[in-house]
């Protein structure tokens, strides 16, 4: 007879479904499991015994968590963390609780977010330069730190006590706020770490926007003189044997692109319809869903009060009622963030729109006329993934974040043409 010797049950499992479930599985295999002081008799009383043993365990456990979790959240709510945090080591505050002060890292805590912020090397070179001054974590963990609020003084609200929201934490930040929130730029693709000197020059619009034709690398600009100081002024790969072009020849066949896509104005006219169809479509719509929303959270708030009273009788204990009220909180919260601006006005859609028309119609004008900086948003917006020059012409790399704008022009001139060819017809 083979057996599985316990010193009591709970200890193998504080989940009675699991218990059970261990039970019957050893069962087959003609396993035992037994309690050394526990009853083991396999009559009706006793399998009631262990499953009433079982249930308390569990009861145990659930009981533990919930007032485990309602110290964590009293403790978010009021300021103070209470995980390792690198940088930060935990000493007794006035009130006689752990709080997060700076030990001796923090000065090396501050220098990763300053070199972050630079942007001049990677998080796997900062590790590097990290670890040799004897800061020791790993690339995942750098990647964590960078990403935590705590080090600007402000608390993830980990269970929705504040909406949401960061909350300020009552113990000495690292960095400064504004520090921290230059590097989630930085890290989120919002702003460019340093700009390269290869895409900023203003002689260079394109320069690092598209690939060369023959390896596929990105190409660069360059300007060049000759023994009599004529300047020459050309795009090329960084690779020998690559392709180059000289800038009067491919900038204007960039342009010539750009007036490709533009939007014909008697095509916007029919496109103007259809979209302003659907904003009228999504209007109707988002005051019916808001309704909906509405309705929902006066159910909750009703809910609410119910439980607040079950409280204040006696009939539940304060510390299910706080996770109830948490549940129910967490859903307003949720449906509050479902609920959207309603009735936007026509007339500010409509300027809108005016705006939009104006861009798709005028895209080569405003990237010959526009600065560095209007060129460039362009260009990533008509060639999110590049393009290639190809014989003379340009021939854009196919994305799927191509603009449907864009991509839908051919069918809509296709549209159009039916149109114009009835109208020019000589009438009878």
């Amino acid at each position: 007879v083979f057996a599985v010797i316990v010193w009591r049950r709970d200890r193998l499992s504080r989940e009675l479904e699991d218990l059970l479930y261990l039970a019957t599985m050893f069962g087959k295999l003609n396993i035992q499991i037994l309690s050394a002081t526990e009853s083991n008799t396999t009559s009706p009383e006793g399998k009631l015994i262990r499953n009433v043993v079982g249930s308390t365990a569990q009861y145990e456990r659930d009981i533990n968590r919930a007032r485990t979790q309602a110290a964590n959240e009293e403790c978010i709510r009021k300021g103070r963390w209470i995980r390792k945090l690198k940088g930060y080591s935990f000493q007794k505050n006035e009130y006689g609780k752990k709080q997060l002060t700076p030990n001796e890292e923090a000065t090396i805590v501050k220098e990763i977010f300053e070199l972050a912020q630079k942007g001049i090397d990677t998080q796997k070179a900062i590790l590097k330069i990290m670890r040799s001054k004897g800061f020791n974590t790993t690339e995942q963990n750098l990647s964590r730190m960078l990403r935590s609020p705590l080090y600007c003084g402000l608390l993830p609200d980990k269970y929705n006590t504040n909406n949401g929201q960061l909350i300020k934490g009552i113990h000495e930040p690292i960095i400064s706020e504004e520090l921290f929130w230059s590097v989630q730029n930085i890290l989120d693709g919002k702003k460019t770490s340093i700009m390269p000197r290869l895409k900023s020059n203003p002689d260079f619009p394109l320069r690092g926007h598209f690939n060369c034709i023959k390896c596929g690398g990105e190409m660069t600009g360059s300007t060049s003189v000759n023994s009599v100081g004529s300047r020459y002024s050309y795009y090329h790969c960084r690779n020998k044997g690559c392709p180059r072009y000289h800038k009067h020849i491919l900038e204007p066949k960039y342009i010539e692109f750009l007036q490709s896509i533009e939007a014909d104005p008697k095509v916007m006219m029919h496109f103007e319809k259809a979209v302003l169809k659907i904003f009228k479509d999504k209007t109707r719509n988002l005051a019916s869903n808001n309704d909906r929303i509405k309705k929902t959270m006066v159910s909750l708030e009703d809910e609410k009060l119910k439980i607040i009273s079950l409280i204040s009788k006696g009939i539940i204990s304060d510390e299910d009622g706080k996770l109830a009220l948490g549940k129910i909180n967490a859903q307003i919260h949720e449906n509050k963030g479902l609920m959207q601006i309603e009735n936007p006005t026509l007339p500010k859609f409509e300027e809108c729109w005016e705006f939009a028309k104006f861009f798709l119609i005028n895209i080569s004008r405003l990237w010959i006329n526009g600065d560095l900086d209007l060129k460039q948003r362009i260009t990533c917006l008509t060639t999110p993934s590049g393009f290639f020059f190809r014989e003379k012409f340009v021939e854009q790399i196919k994305s799927p974040y191509f603009s449907t704008v864009f991509a839908s022009k051919e069918a809509l001139d296709k549209e159009e043409r039916p149109r114009r060819e009835s109208n020019t017809q000589p009438t009878a």
